[in-house]
């Protein structure tokens, strides 16, 4: 979200984006044959076209966005309500509750239903096409390939796992890392709604990785995969894995400190966390 907020083109995008296809997670993959960085790359792509409105580039990356990996659909619809956002921001933004700003979200939907169809239908269009796929040609199934090995499964770890991956590959200079956690220890020394909520993130962690540790027969077999490793020498060690509980805690409030300034970051950053849950958390391969 932080790397790639920019409306137009600036000459460090080159290196934002070698900031990406080489961070170190991503990397390992184009080396395995596996979609996941062509994935990154293309919904780079799709985010960029969707702020520059160019619509028919965007239309044809979000097909081919999908043609790589089905569940790329969670973020053309993404882009579609984030594009309504900032299209209508003022009408959305004015001063009051944050439930108050999604009713006016939907209001939006509402009235300004055609204009939206139109800015939006090859989009649309697309996730028509995909959705129509899946009845006709995959019985309604949602999992594509080896249904055995990828069935659904709700596994809200995941979220715990990418706080700590974000806050690792965050684009920030070592001086900002160390500012920011000397401030976030400082509050939360100083102020007790800080420490509040570093505990209640603690706690929604501990009881994540009580209920929702989920281990594919995948990564205990390959040991190709560095996850083989993380889980050898990490998750599968119960102390270990109920002490990372506090790291995720840290990392996702430090996280949310990072991207959230005002109230419609705040809006941005709820929308990208559901449309993330949905991209991740519904498959026990992490």
């Amino acid at each position: 979200m932080k790397i790639l907020d920019f409306p137009e083109p600036f000459p460090n995008n080159l290196s934002r984006a070698l900031n990406i296809a080489l961070t170190p997670t991503i990397f390992f993959f184009n080396f395995m044959d596996y979609t996941d960085s062509a994935s990154v790359c293309l919904v780079t792509v799709m985010f960029y076209y969707s702020l520059s409105q160019s619509e028919f580039r965007l239309g044809l990356i979000s097909l081919l966005a999908i043609f790589v990996r089905q569940n790329n659909v969670i973020w053309i619809l993404y882009l579609i309500i984030y594009r309504i956002i900032s299209d209508h921001r003022k009408q959305i933004m004015v001063p009051k509750s944050l439930l108050s700003h999604f009713v006016s979200i939907i209001k939006i939907l509402f009235a300004h239903k055609w204009q939206i169809l139109r800015q939006n239908k090859i989009q649309i269009l697309v996730v028509a096409i995909f959705l129509g796929f899946i009845k006709v040609f995959n019985k309604g199934r949602l999992v594509f390939g080896d249904h055995e090995h990828h069935e659904m499964k709700l596994h809200p770890n995941q979220l715990l796992y990418l706080s700590l991956f974000c806050f690792l590959n965050l684009p920030i200079t070592i001086g900002e890392y160390w500012n920011s956690i000397n401030a976030f220890f400082q509050r939360i020394y100083v102020s007790r709604h800080s420490l509040a909520t570093f505990l209640f993130l603690m706690s929604i962690s501990i009881i994540l990785v009580d209920k929702y540790t989920l281990v594919h027969p995948f990564i205990t077999d390959d040991n190709r995969h560095y996850t083989f490793y993380i889980y050898r020498y990490i998750i599968k060690n119960k102390f270990l894995r109920y002490a990372l509980t506090m790291v995720y805690a840290f990392a996702f409030h430090f996280l949310y400190k990072q991207v959230v300034k005002n109230e419609l970051k705040l809006l941005k950053f709820i929308l990208w966390l559901g449309a993330t849950f949905g991209y991740i958390c519904l498959s026990e391969l992490v």
